[in-house]
């Protein structure tokens, strides 16, 4: 009888510790999960906050151009509105990518796997990035035209 009771001490212990080690190995994933989420969406939000500070910069710019359109000759006057109609893009593109932030970090969230995930943070990497260079373009352009017309 002794016997028979260590026996099923020893199954159930046995058990119990296998049930623990899943639920630690699970527990595990999950924190693994959580943190490649959270990785991803530090780096994709490193690039909005890099981009961030010269898109509110964009709007007393494209008003000091329209401004100057006025007096300016048909050739820059011309020039001046492409760039402001470029301005007004890429901060309009910013503000629609933070707009879209919530849904993204939804997805992020969502993601069935890693593979999905690292989609998700190519995908909005690329697109950050894009809004990035574009916006860095327009805001230069308009910096040389600026001073090209203040001399």
């Amino acid at each position: 009888m002794r016997i028979l009771f260590i026996a099923m001490f020893s199954v159930l212990a046995f058990a119990n510790c296998q049930s623990q080690k899943s639920e630690q190995s699970q527990e595990k994933e999950a924190a693994q999960t959580i943190s490649a989420v959270e990785q991803g969406w530090n780096e994709i939000m490193a690039v909005h906050d890099e981009i961030m500070p010269i898109s509110m910069k964009l709007p007393p710019i494209w008003e000091q151009m329209d401004s100057l359109k006025n007096t300016a000759n048909d050739a820059d006057a011309t020039t001046m509105k492409a760039s402001i109609t470029t301005l007004q893009k890429v901060h309009k593109d910013m503000y629609d990518w933070m707009a879209d932030s919530r849904n993204i970090k939804s997805s992020l969230e969502g993601a069935k796997d890693e593979a999905e995930l690292a989609k998700i943070i190519q995908k909005e990497k690329s697109r950050i990035e894009q809004i990035k260079e574009e916006t860095n373009e327009a805001f230069d352009k308009a910096n040389e035209l600026l001073k090209e017309k203040e001399n």
